[in-house]
């Protein structure tokens, strides 16, 4: 086995050279033409937390469930509720598409009731794949993590399960 050091490493048909690459000059004697604007589309990203309770909201198998971005008033956390929340994500420019990570907080009257629910969540979630909001389409799902039990210590009867699923989206 052959050990480099940076003395004997092999140059081969790359060029190595201990100068600074030289700028790219502009000559003088061309004018200077003013900036024009960017030539791409204006991208329209859709609102991924309103999509996801447009699209959970009237599913029969959410039926008597709170689906929405915000607790209801008097909320104290013992309520059938699913609350959406983007938590992040990024644009991939080269693609062109948007990937949100988003959280469901899934509450319920007892431990079982709100694992019940997640569960029920999860899968609506799983299934909006080719799913078309306004000019927006989901084009992929992916469960990150998958519903696990968080006490939400700010209402003492709460019985939270939470899960974070990164949507892919094309925006319009």
């Amino acid at each position: 086995m052959t050990s480099w050091t940076s003395t004997t490493w092999p140059r081969g048909n790359c060029s190595v050279s201990s100068r600074a690459p030289r700028r790219a000059t502009r000559n003088p004697k061309t004018p200077r033409t003013p900036q024009t604007p960017m030539s791409e589309p204006y991208v329209t990203f859709p609102d991924v937390e309103q999509l996801v309770v447009d699209l959970l909201k009237d599913r029969s198998e959410l039926a008597g469930v709170v689906v929405d971005v915000a607790p209801p008033a008097g909320f104290d956390g013992s309520q059938r509720a699913v609350l959406v929340s983007r938590m992040g994500g990024a644009w991939a420019e080269d693609p062109r598409l948007d990937n949100p990570l988003v959280d469901l907080e899934v509450y319920g009257p007892s431990k079982a009731a709100a694992h019940t629910v997640s569960l029920v969540a999860r899968s609506l979630v799983l299934q909006l794949r080719g799913v078309r909001y306004g000019g927006a389409t989901v084009v992929d799902v992916v469960e990150e993590d998958g519903p696990r039990w968080l006490p939400d210590y700010r209402h003492a009867s709460a019985n939270r399960y939470v899960s974070t699923t990164r949507l892919v989206v094309r925006p319009a």
